[in-house]
């Protein structure tokens, strides 16, 4: 857009010499509201009022207040200080045109003068304020979206701590039907999940509010160019961008409670023996095998040594075998699981299988979902797996993998770091 196109700009000529007004007034008018005064006082009672101009044509030699004193009023001016100055006089020494812009003058004409450069000149410095101001409505409009961002953070933390609320709700229930400590981190883990897009939205709208504050003093003292306007307008869209696209992530968060942390594992961990402790656990479910005459074949080497948690490795195999009775082997008897255990690359494979009835492939799709169950009826919550997941996936630090065994029947392959970091 072009200045024709746009309202246009007034220009304020200040000179008590007729000829210099004359001059400037035919080359000035055709595409300028230009008034003229004679005075600096004058100058100063229009600079003042409701109707500034855009920018002033002031000569330095002038009878009771000069030039240099008219500048130095309008800067002291908060609403005029923004209005560019160019002095045009016949003061030519060093030291004059450098008074003129100490004062804060944006150019320096000499007399005699050339109306093709005062022209050029005069174009460019109300494109150049034309762009400050720009940039002073985009500032406004940022400030604006700063502060809507601030109040959907506030928002968004109120929901935090309602579904917080919840969750400890859950997380009271859930133990006490489940009784598993694993569930002590329910809280823990959406508040650590909910927390990295808040954090990333919090810090992305305080930058820009900071640039914004950087980019207003730039303004304010005339040293802003239009290479700041593009740099600025370039940081507000890419801090726009983060925020609204981590707000809208933990929005999803909060409105999803299959996100679940688990616990961080209660008790202490230490160095064991894995075959010895996995027939440990083994022995303590066999009142669960008894009844249908199930079987466990375990292939172990002996010298597999650990640095982990074997409260979790019995959470883990508990909910395998416990799955596999309730599920697999539901009116099957004699039943049989194998459980193989390998190093491979300083991690620990665990590979499950039982011979049971298998799962189908939708419901296979689904088993770490939270609450999916095929036996509600029966009392099934369609925890056990899903906490399994985590403790395997976020605990040991480690993967699952189920699928269907390669003949029939449940298959799983678990895989952990043999020594977790900081152990």
């Amino acid at each position: 857009m072009t200045l024709e196109d746009r309202k246009r700009p007034s220009i304020l000529i200040v000179d008590d010499v007729p000829s210099n007004i004359e001059l400037l007034g035919e080359v000035l008018l055709s595409q300028y509201d230009v008034r003229v005064v004679t005075s600096g006082l004058e100058a100063l009672e229009i600079v003042g009022s409701n109707k500034p101009p855009d920018l002033v044509l002031l000569d330095i030699m002038m009878p009771n207040m000069d030039g240099y004193e008219v500048c130095r009023q309008i800067k002291k001016l908060d609403k005029c200080k923004a209005i560019p100055v160019i002095f045009i006089t016949a003061a030519a020494e060093t030291e004059d045109e450098t008074k003129g812009f100490a004062l804060g003058a944006v150019d320096y004409i000499t007399k005699p003068f050339c109306l093709s450069v005062v022209k050029e000149r005069v174009r460019t410095h109300l494109e150049l304020k034309r762009h400050r101001d720009h940039l002073e409505e985009i500032v406004a409009a940022r400030t604006l979206e700063i502060r809507n961002a601030y109040e959907s953070l506030q928002t968004l933390n109120q929901e935090l701590k309602d579904s917080l609320i919840q969750l400890r709700h859950a997380q009271e229930h859930l133990i006490q039907s489940e009784k598993m400590a694993a569930l002590g981190g329910l809280v823990a883990g959406v508040a650590h999940e909910i927390s990295t897009p808040v954090g990333i939205g919090f810090t992305a709208a305080s930058f820009l509010a900071l640039k914004t504050k950087q980019y207003s003093e730039l303004k304010r003292s005339n040293g802003l160019t239009s290479e700041d306007i593009e740099k600025y307008m370039q940081i507000a869209n890419e801090a726009a961008e983060i925020i609204h696209t981590n707000l809208s992530r933990a929005g999803e968060l909060i409105t999803s409670f299959k996100q679940v942390g688990t616990d961080q594992a209660n008790e202490e961990s230490r160095r064991f023996n894995f075959k010895q402790y996995l027939q440990t656990i083994l022995f303590s479910l066999q009142p669960k095998l008894k009844p249908g005459k199930h079987k466990i074949n375990i292939d172990c080497p002996e010298s597999i040594v650990i640095s982990s948690y074997p409260g979790v490795f019995s959470q883990i195999i508990t909910n395998l075998v416990v799955n596999s009775v309730t599920h697999g082997f539901e009116g099957i008897s004699a039943g049989e699981i194998d459980l193989r255990v390998s190093l491979e690359n300083g991690q620990l494979k665990l590979c499950y299988q039982d011979n049971g009835k298998g799962m189908k492939a939708e419901h296979l799709s689904k088993i770490f979902d939270p609450f999916f169950t095929t036996k509600r009826n029966d009392g099934g919550t369609g925890l056990g797996m899903h906490i399994t997941y985590n403790l395997v996936t976020q605990v040991l630090k480690g993967r699952i993998q189920c699928e269907r065994g390669a003949d029939k029947g449940f298959a799983c392959t678990i895989t952990v770091p043999i020594l977790l970091p900081g152990l």
